[in-house]
């Protein structure tokens, strides 16, 4: 299972409503309106870069801004919706 599979698939286990992502610390979760940490190892740049690589939708992969903050939905089957 790839890293981005498996925070979605602990964040939909924790209920979460929303995936915060951010070099060098762990992945965030907002459950119930509450920033909780995930509980998952620190995610180091390269980690973030291909966890993002993965999920990121084919139209925002060709900013060059790495100052951006992307909300966006994912929906697989048998997943909950993210954004």
């Amino acid at each position: 299972m790839s890293i981005a599979q498996n925070i979605l698939a602990k964040a939909v286990a924790m209920d979460a409503s929303d995936v915060h992502l951010k070099a060098d610390a762990p992945p965030f979760f907002r459950v119930r309106g509450v920033l909780v940490e995930s509980g998952l190892p620190k995610l180091s740049g390269d980690d973030l870069k291909r966890t993002v690589q993965d999920i990121l939708p084919a139209h925002l992969t060709k900013s060059r801004n790495p100052t951006w903050k992307w909300t966006f939905r994912i929906t697989r089957t048998g997943w909950a919706d993210f954004g």
